[in-house]
């Protein structure tokens, strides 16, 4: 009788020792899978900017007026900007929107001191 409880109970760990290192082996974070860090990300949603209005430029750039980034769209959209190399979180960001309506009037939106 004890050799089949110490059986048992040795069968028991080695199948809990299989099942943890199985699962600590898939759940591995891989270089690849690394979780992106964005610099900004929006969505343009409800006719934002209307299809009659051509295209739109949004412009990021960091607290000394460098350009970090820009993306066009038309219509509605989702825009994702990756955090590039050597940018701090800690700092902010200055965005602007560049677009114009079928009036031909051009607007511009700008936003400062925007944290990342």
């Amino acid at each position: 009788m004890k050799k089949i409880t110490l059986l048992a109970n040795l069968l028991l760990v080695f199948s809990l020792l299989t099942l943890t290192f199985s699962c600590n082996k898939d759940d591995e974070i891989k270089e690849d899978d690394a979780v992106q860090e964005f610099l900004f990300k929006i969505s343009f949603s409800n006719d934002w900017l209307c299809s009659e209005c051509g295209e739109a430029t949004l412009f990021i750039s960091d607290e000394n007026g460098l350009l970090l980034a820009e993306k066009s769209w038309i219509g509605n959209a989702s825009l994702e900007f990756p955090l590039p190399n050597g940018v701090n979180k800690d700092q902010s960001i200055s965005i602007s929107i560049i677009h114009s309506r079928p009036s031909e009037q051009l607007y511009v939106y700008s936003y400062d001191q925007v944290p990342i």
